[in-house]
């Protein structure tokens, strides 16, 4: 037997895996941010830039998911939200990240930086596929009704 989920389930977990994520980096660039102690401008600036940045990056992934998701069949497994190569480069950056910090390659200002203006683009991100959820909803029950 195959576990398989609606489409308006495929959002929340899409939703909530990015904001999940954007918590966690969140997390980590606010940690790295209270040891260095220092909330300069020029940090803020960097920190916003970097979230410009990943918000235009993100929005792309989030129309091309969210087109994916609304021409999937009726019921699809609940990892379907992201395709091979969307999950292959979730794991890279994972990895990547974990690496940089353990390896101390990068600064603690860094990390705070980068970190926290990532973290708010993915919790964003997951906003928007959360926001989806409703007009799926009223979707399905129409294309059921006929």
């Amino acid at each position: 037997m195959k576990f398989c989920v609606n489409k308006r389930t495929l959002f929340i977990i899409a939703g909530m895996v990015w904001i999940t994520a954007g918590i966690n980096i969140f997390r980590i660039g606010i940690g790295a941010w209270i040891n260095h102690g220092k909330m300069v401008p020029d940090m803020l600036l960097m920190s916003f830039t970097v979230f410009l940045f990943f918000l235009f990056i993100f929005y792309r992934h989030y129309t091309k998911y969210s087109r994916r998701i609304k021409q999937k069949e009726t019921h699809s497994n609940p990892l379907s939200f992201l395709d091979k190569r969307g999950w292959f480069i979730m794991l890279g950056m994972m990895t990547l990240g974990a690496v940089l910090r353990h390896t101390h390659l990068v600064s603690p200002v860094f990390i705070s930086t980068f970190y926290t203006g990532l973290s708010l683009a993915l919790m964003l991100n997951g906003i928007l596929f959360m926001r989806q959820v409703p007009t799926i909803d009223t979707y399905d029950d129409k294309k059921v009704n006929r």
